[in-house]
């Protein structure tokens, strides 16, 4: 074969090598899944495990913590002026004409808290003994949206074993179907409501909002608290309760009523008035 038939032929082939390094960098993934090999599975499978320890906490905590956050208005810490029973406690977002509501950016920063807390009491290395685990902070990031709330939660893992190491840096992800977003924002309307119109209960326009149950119950002289009930979220199969209370200087026992709950410990309701009970 004489040099250019060499040359030739060396060309050719140079061509053929560039054309299938580059339809295995395309393909790479559908030729690795079709062999059964993926970056996943490249690690040991008890190192998928620990993985899916700490997703199965993430699910948790962020399920726990939307229910739980709700009975407290949106607090995961409560702040100082709240109304405080012997079984309970919630924030006022109402007190004598100052709108103490929290923030949309409150009560994400406040979630984002929850979370994270349950996050790092939920997840448990020591079961995984053959392992040398390293763990940093958990750190959550929530979007509270009407109807959804999403969880994006960074938790830092050094595993190693034998001589290896890995570090797993992804973060996790999960979303809770809850109308959080939906039943605090209908709060913050009836504390609107009741800055601009002081002197009473408008029932009507209370079940003009759509929410399954409102309970307006005072519980002494002074305080009313508000029970908000949303039993569309999370499948059906959990109510999405949300509670707050407001503060009156005026506020007096013969208030109006539906029931006897929205009436004060020793009361009762007649003809939409709270009467005191005979003995």
């Amino acid at each position: 074969m004489n040099k250019r038939g060499q040359f030739t032929l060396f060309v050719v082939l140079g061509i053929l090598i560039v054309l299938l390094i580059g339809l295995l960098f395309i393909f790479k993934d559908d030729i690795l899944g079709f062999t059964g090999i993926s970056k996943e599975l490249s690690y040991p499978s008890e190192i998928q495990e620990v993985v899916e320890h700490v997703q199965e906490c993430v699910d948790a905590s962020a399920y726990e913590a939307v229910i739980n956050i709700g009975y407290t208005g949106g607090y995961y810490t409560l702040p100082e002026q709240s109304y405080v029973a012997d079984s309970y406690a919630v924030p006022y977002y109402l007190y004598d004409g100052e709108d103490l509501t929290l923030s949309s950016e409150q009560l994400t920063s406040e979630l984002n808290d929850y979370i994270t807390a349950l996050v790092n009491s939920c997840v448990n290395v020591e079961q995984f003994p053959e392992f040398t685990i390293s763990t940093g902070e958990a750190s959550a990031d929530v979007d509270i949206e009407q109807n959804i709330v999403s969880v994006v939660v960074k938790y830092p893992l050094t595993v190693s074993v034998a001589e290896s190491s890995y570090s797993l840096t992804d973060s996790y992800e999960t979303f809770v179907e809850a109308k959080l977003g939906w039943v605090y924002g209908i709060a913050t309307q009836i504390v609107d409501a009741d800055i601009a119109n002081p002197d009473e209960i408008d029932y009507t326009t209370l079940l003009s909002y759509g929410v399954a149950s409102i309970i307006v119950a005072p519980v002494d002289n002074f305080t009313y608290v508000y029970v908000l009930q949303d039993t569309t979220s999370f499948g059906g199969e959990q109510n999405m309760t949300f509670l707050f209370a407001e503060h009156y200087v005026t506020l007096v026992s013969d208030a109006e009523c539906f029931i006897d709950l929205d009436c004060a410990d020793g009361y009762i309701c007649e003809e939409e008035m709270c009467v005191e009970e005979e003995e």
